[in-house]
């Protein structure tokens, strides 16, 4: 019957033996092996073809180890000290002490791909912090080792990796110790997490909490468990941006290169350095916005003033925002091409939104709405009365051709795109799209189109160059104030949120606080 050792059951017997050395915590172990090996099995079988009963084998003393119920020439302790002498006589490779087997940063692997699995490491830790794909380096504390060496932990986060299958994963929870030559993961952190370990001839079996097999490890000659795992080492995935490029890349929402470099070259928005095209793509970039290629068009008829035409489309998503929108809808100035967005729980909702959206619009620019262009969906058909009230002449698409509305159905799919981008490059909960559609809205009207010339959809509505030195990465960590009023003497003044989006209303940010997972309009300071 084979036998399998769960990982907190072998650490319950080497742990008593750390203090007298590998040799007695290595004897401990192989005890346990030995006694589950020589547990009494079903009296429902036969004997096979054994001379002994396991009665008889009892009174058999080993005279290798000392043990009664085998002989010497079936010790497995005898057997084990044979094949471990002869892997150290090829290797070379020794150890005096278990604290040595498991932690001695000289005898491991410098190679990054490798994380060794690890009993006597309480938390997961990586030496390279171009490994991390987000890291929190208020994160502050030193680790000792078994030898009472120190070394200082410099932050806490993820650290991104590519399955077999081609998907994106994450190492939770893993402290960034500069200066470790090797990573390790922290079997018990992994127990604690669901994984549960096997260890049997040589092999260690890694499941999830859902009894999934995850990996089957090795053992190397020096006893060691080193896992090979494939990183994701895309610049504009990491946290850690060290290029300007990269950088404004992910603060525009992953606004195309070629777009930023003339968004920059010519200056339509101050701010903003002169941005290069750099090599490489960015992965996110590549997942989120794959599409078919569009169908050639003609050109169409474009309008002269602010408001002449007004192009709108409806778009459902399936989860619910975190104010249960289900809907959000656009409308587009085809004038400027600057672009609004509204948030439905209902599609019913839209005929009242646009009458809000026409009378801010009209306010704002002294121009009146002539036309509105959608595709013939059901939402408008409550607004008749109103248009025909108000003068304004109800364009939709012929049926099955939302061609014919292309400048709202490209807006919206830009929108999509850069959503997907912005959420999957920070692992943001979908529930946040709302939030990130309207980052997208306020960060393509100030990006250059191609239907306008020499300047940006914001500039040609209000008049005024736009600044973007405030503009930040959508879901980067943030460090909001606390307002006097809102805490006591002995009150932290500071508060950790995450970076969801910008007030046209007031000079403040969008933020979602971690602690009470609320959000509010707060000032605060951003690395990113």
């Amino acid at each position: 019957m084979s036998t399998h050792l769960k990982a907190h059951n072998i650490w319950s017997f080497i742990e008593p033996g750390l203090q007298q050395g590998a040799d007695d915590a290595t004897q401990r172990l192989e005890e346990f092996y030995q006694h589950s090996r020589t547990q009494p099995k079903s009296t429902n079988r036969g004997r096979g073809r054994g001379s002994c009963t396991n009665q008889e084998r009892t009174n058999f003393n080993c005279y290798h180890c000392g043990k009664f119920g085998h002989r010497a020439a079936n010790c497995r302790f005898k057997q084990q000290a044979n094949i471990a002498e002869n892997q150290y006589e090829h290797t070379g490779e020794g150890f005096d002490n278990l604290q040595t087997l498991l932690l001695a940063a000289n005898n491991f692997s410098g190679d990054g791909d490798i994380w060794y699995l690890d009993t006597g490491c309480s938390n997961h830790m990586c030496g390279k912090k171009e490994l991390f794909f987000s890291l929190d380096e208020m994160v502050k504390s030193t680790m000792k080792f078994r030898n009472n060496s120190n070394i200082p932990i410099l932050g806490k986060g993820r650290v991104a990796i590519r399955l077999k299958d081609g998907s994106q994963n994450f190492i939770s929870d893993v402290f960034y110790a500069p200066g470790l030559h090797h990573n390790l993961l922290s079997m018990g952190q992994l127990s604690k997490k669901g994984y549960n370990m096997q260890i049997h001839d040589g092999y260690c079996m890694l499941i999830d909490k859902n009894r999934r097999f995850i990996a089957k490890v090795k053992m190397t000659p020096n006893r060691l468990f080193p896992l090979n795992v494939q990183h994701d080492k895309i610049p504009c995935l990491s946290s850690i941006i060290q290029n300007d490029d990269w950088l404004w890349h992910m603060r525009f929402g992953h606004y195309h290169f070629s777009r930023l470099n003339f968004l920059s070259r010519k200056e339509y928005v101050s701010g903003l350095p002169v941005i290069n095209i750099p090599e490489g793509i960015c992965e996110t970039c590549e997942i989120g916005k794959k599409h078919r290629e569009s169908f050639p068009t003609g050109k169409s008829w474009r309008a002269r003033k602010p408001l002449e035409i007004v192009h709108s489309d409806l778009c459902m998503v399936e989860i619910p925002s975190h104010g249960g929108s289900r809907y959000f809808i656009t409308f587009i100035d085809d004038f400027s091409r600057k672009a609004w967005v509204y948030f439905l729980k209902q599609k019913s909702e839209a005929c009242d939104t646009f009458k809000s959206f026409k009378a801010f619009v009209e306010k704002q620019s002294g121009c009146k709405i002539k036309a509105l262009r959608t595709d013939k969906g059901q939402e408008y058909l409550a607004c008749a009365d109103f248009f025909d009230h108000h003068g304004i002449q109800h364009q939709m698409t012929t049926r099955y051709t939302p061609q014919q509305n292309g400048v709202a159905e490209r807006k919206n799919r830009t929108i999509m795109d850069m959503v997907r981008c912005m959420l999957k490059a920070k692992q943001m909960p979908r529930e946040f799209w709302a939030e990130a559609v309207s980052t997208a809205v306020y960060i393509l009207n100030r990006c250059p189109t191609k239907s306008v010339c020499d300047k940006t959809p914001e500039e040609v509505w209000s008049g005024r160059k736009p600044l973007i030195w405030h503009l930040r990465t959508f879901g980067c960590i943030t460090y909001a104030h606390v307002p006097d009023q809102l805490r006591k003497k002995l009150d932290d003044k500071g508060e950790k949120c995450i970076f969801i989006g910008y007030n046209t209303n007031s000079k403040a940010y969008k933020l979602n606080l971690q602690s009470s997972d609320k959000k509010g309009n707060y000032q605060q300071r951003c690395d990113h």
